[in-house]
């Protein structure tokens, strides 16, 4: 059998519109105001308005649509027994945590996007940014900028929908009333505000959400509670110890261990997701060819970045073709301790010997003008789904080798829907 060819779209009228559009500049004080005002507790090195970036982020709707049938294949895998059976000899211990049909809550889907149509980076499954994202996509919408993909109705109903639903997957019958916004040392975490927003759009739907560390949740031998003894139904869980493995998280480990209360995201959910060796079958034809998908979707899982593990037999074909490369930790997030190839250095590069690496192809991000500072960004696209079901589109801005929040103008972004061949002629025309 042929290897399914990639499923490709011509997008480089929309990578020039980004790359070289005037228009929509943002004042990221105006959108931070209402917030600073509602949520007084700011964090504590940096100010609101350096969340968002200065600018939107433009897509056609054929570029929406290829991010979701490339996410609709790989839930595909994701379910399929032969994804199951190497993730749990790979990751017994967090794969046999198991609440019902869970699937973890507000996941995210991130991806470049290129002249042959958006290429996935990697899956995330305690992804933040959600409520800050709908901020500025609301801001934009009131100006009448039409939102490239947006729930209806705003953050609470996305948030009843995909709570309510997880709540059902992991088995419950009863009414879902409490729920712990879980992370370490919450108040200092950046995205904190992030926390505040869901908390807070959560209690005006009519439940307790309370933002806690969890040190503070008390395990008794029937309940997971907070600390005045209210038991928790749902625990939210924003923490980047995806095992649960540290000793300050044993009280919530155990809870999930006994069905105390609903974990999710829980070490399962990302195990089989968020995992990056994941990546290494998601992109190997051969193996995906062997599974009982449609062309179309193999064309899809085509779009993939070949991932391969950094090991042994591999390191040095690795390191002379680094510069194709990009290097990231199995169990990284937020691009910590990831490498672009070409910025390797020996000494880190030996430093693989001692953790599991993925080698992942170069797909380099395309960029954003910003007219308020008359510079280029590179963007990435971020899809927030549940399961399949795609939910909320964003983007983040940023100057530097990798995704960060430092660059001043860059930040989180809404996406508008756009015709780029009108646009362009807009402002050819000025």
């Amino acid at each position: 059998m042929n290897a399914a060819q990639p499923a490709t779209i011509d997008c480089r009228a929309i990578v020039d519109l980004n790359a070289n559009c005037r228009c929509l500049p943002i004042d990221s004080r105006t959108l931070a105001a209402p917030l600073d005002a509602t949520y007084p507790t700011p964090h504590p090195t940096r100010e609101t308005a350096a969340l968002f970036a200065e600018t939107g982020l433009f897509l056609t709707h054929p570029v929406v649509e290829a991010m979701v049938n490339q996410v609709r294949a790989i839930e595909f895998v994701l379910a399929h027994p032969a994804h199951h059976s190497r993730v749990a000899k790979r990751s017994a211990a967090a794969y046999a945590l198991r609440q019902g049909d869970s699937r973890g809550v507000l996941n995210s889907y991130d991806f470049h996007l290129t002249t042959e149509g958006p290429r996935l980076i990697e899956i995330n499954t305690n992804a933040g940014g959600a409520a800050l994202v709908c901020a500025a996509t609301a801001a934009l919408a009131q100006q009448g900028c039409r939102p490239a993909l947006a729930p209806e109705g705003g953050l609470e109903v996305l948030l009843s929908r995909v709570f309510e639903a997880e709540w059902s997957r992991a088995g419950r019958a009863t009414a879902l009333h409490t729920i712990a916004l879980v992370d370490d040392r919450p108040t200092e975490q950046f995205l904190y505000l992030d926390m505040q927003m869901i908390a807070a759009a959560l209690n005006r739907l009519g439940y307790d959400c309370r933002i806690v560390d969890p040190g503070d949740l008390q395990l008794t031998r029937q309940n997971l509670t907070f600390a005045d003894g209210t038991r928790i139904d749902f625990v939210y869980n924003r923490l980047t110890d995806f095992a649960l493995d540290a000793l300050e998280h044993e009280n919530l480990r155990r809870a999930l261990a006994q069905d105390l209360a609903v974990v999710s995201p829980s070490p399962r959910h990302h195990a089989l997701s968020a995992d990056k060796r994941n990546l290494i079958h998601l992109s190997d034809h051969r193996w995906t060819r062997g599974l009982d998908l449609q062309a179309d979707s193999l064309a899809a899982l085509a779009t993939l970045p070949q991932t391969t593990p950094v090991d042994d037999s591999r390191r040095e074909h690795l390191w002379q073709t680094r510069k194709t490369l990009f290097f990231k930790p199995a169990q990284g997030f937020a691009s910590r301790a990831v490498y672009r190839g070409d910025k390797l250095t020996r000494r880190v590069w030996r430093s693989f010997e001692s953790s599991d690496y993925i080698a992942q192809a170069l797909v380099p991000p395309t960029t954003r003008y910003l007219i308020s500072r008359g510079e280029d960004h590179k963007f990435d696209l971020r899809l927030f789904t549940d399961g399949a079901t795609p939910l909320l589109l964003g983007g983040r801005l940023w100057r530097g080798q990798t995704t960060n929040f430092r660059t001043a103008g860059g930040g989180l972004a809404a996406v508008l829907e756009a015709q780029p061949d009108a646009c362009l002629a807009t402002q050819s025309g000025d």
